[in-house]
């Protein structure tokens, strides 16, 4: 894999043209593509930019122009000196060269003839400045909870490998403080995160940081591993002494409607007042909320816990005009500390809610009756706010866009395989630790009457 200060051999339509010195590597706003930086070595001295896939740096072919090149990694070569040609006292050409780079460097002689000069890599190169990157880290999992010495070791040698979704092919993320603008956590439990001083380390290194914090009411039938409410809001506190308030988001969702396997009917709004008072008191200026949507694999989960446990419930969905009614009631509880309430990806109720707006308007543009925005969870014109530099303003279409989702371009290095999230939420529509066991052991009993000999099978997993 070709990295920064490898020195590589560039072919036009085969044949070698020039050596040069990998000096960056950094991520373009284009997907999957990277801005390659190269010291040409020739006289004089010249440094190009290009912008190249991952496969195009490693050495797959590509077209420039209208003509194929190639870059070809230099190894130096392992001979003895025996191998080594000793220098003629009559000849100018045979030095202690390597036999196999002879050719090559034959090419390279100041006297060569002029058509095996190639004009264009000797013309000043115009490359439009591209945006920084934006890294999410991540929508896919709970990087600050459960990953964060794999975060770090990956910060501390320069890139992520990261695993594309639905391909499940490999692309690699460089980072660098220089060519990032920002990086944007999202998390429910900054526990890890703050024991680990991962903060106060990347922000030592240059890197601009903003969190995304979900604090729900506590309630174990929904989030079972996840640290008591005093806990989190205790976490939420260190984060806006070290950082501000304005760096961080409170996000409060999904909101939950349910029925025990007693009948009683429960949600997850108990502990939202209170909530909304230890943040708002902090200075927190937007609370991020979104509703509940049911995911097949929820089903897959309330299954198997059925047929392992009691302890499990089944998800109800309000309608809209209740939607509508709690929306109102959650915008009057934060109100008093002049918080904005966010919708995420909720087009439809918000529509109802503000007819008057439409989702081609800017985000967070002044707030509806009730303080209510549409939400862009990566805001680009809000980061550029905070941090200056020139992010990505552009929406991400890869996002739910379709339901409203505003969210300008990012780079997101979590992996729903690799990272399996151990707070085991059962709305989530992440993978969770759950889902593993649920795979590992099997879907044949999903549906039926539980076996006395597997309950243990619950307690395991929590």
């Amino acid at each position: 894999m070709t990295a920064v200060n490898d020195i590589v051999l560039i072919h036009l339509e085969d044949k070698p043209i020039s050596f040069a010195r990998v000096e960056a590597i950094f991520p373009d706003h284009k997907k999957d593509w990277f801005q390659i930086k190269l010291l040409m070595l020739q006289i004089p001295l010249q440094v190009v930019t290009w912008i190249l896939k991952d496969e195009y740096i490693n050495g797959t072919q590509f077209h420039m122009n209208g003509q194929r090149m190639r870059l070809e990694k230099i190894v130096c070569p392992e001979t003895d000196i025996s191998e080594m040609s000793p220098s003629p006292k009559n000849t100018k050409e045979k030095r202690l060269i390597p036999k196999n780079l002879r050719a090559r460097l034959f090419l390279f002689r100041p006297f060569a003839r002029k058509r095996n000069r190639i004009q264009p890599l000797n013309k000043k190169v115009s490359m439009k400045s591209h945006p920084p990157l934006v890294l999410s880290a991540s929508r896919r999992t709970d990087i600050p909870g459960c990953y964060t010495s794999w975060f770090m070791d990956c910060i501390a040698q320069g890139s992520f490998q990261v695993r594309q979704p639905f391909t499940g092919k490999y692309r690699t993320i460089y980072v660098q403080p220089e060519h990032t603008h920002s990086i944007v956590f999202w998390s429910k439990n900054y526990g890890p995160f703050l024991a680990a001083k991962a903060n106060t380390i990347l922000t030592d290194k240059g890197f601009s940081l903003y969190f995304h914090f979900t604090i729900n009411s506590e309630n174990p039938l929904l989030e079972p591993n996840l640290p008591p409410l005093n806990r989190r809001l205790q976490q939420l506190e260190t984060l806006v002494q070290a950082h501000g308030p304005d760096k961080i988001a409170w996000r409060f969702g999904p909101v939950c409607f349910y029925e025990d396997e007693q009948g009683h009917k429960g949600n997850n709004l108990d502990d939202f007042a209170a909530i909304a008072r230890c943040a708002g008191r902090l200075g927190i200026h937007k609370c991020v909320v979104s509703f509940y949507d049911p995911y097949p694999k929820v089903k897959t989960r309330q299954n198997f816990l059925r047929s392992h446990s009691k302890k499990t419930v089944r998800m109800i969905v309000p309608d809209k005009t209740q939607k509508i009614r709690i929306i109102r009631k959650m915008a009057g509880h934060i109100n008093p500390w002049k918080m904005t309430l966010a919708l995420c990806s909720e087009k439809e109720l918000f529509s109802a809610l503000c007819p008057e707006q439409d989702l081609f308007s800017p985000p967070n543009t002044k707030p509806a009756p009730d303080n209510l925005v549409e939400n862009a969870c990566i805001d680009g014109r809000m980061l550029q706010k905070l941090y200056g530099g020139n992010p990505c303003l552009e929406r991400d279409r890869g996002q739910r866009a379709a339901s409203g989702c505003r969210c300008t371009q990012s780079v997101d290095i979590g992996s729903y395989n690799d990272h399996p999230c151990s707070h085991n939420c059962l709305f989530c529509y992440a993978r969770t630790a759950l889902d593993v066991k649920i795979q590992e052991h099997g879907a044949r009993s999903i549906g039926t009457e539980s076996n006395p000999d597997t309950t243990h099978l619950y307690k395991s997993i929590f």
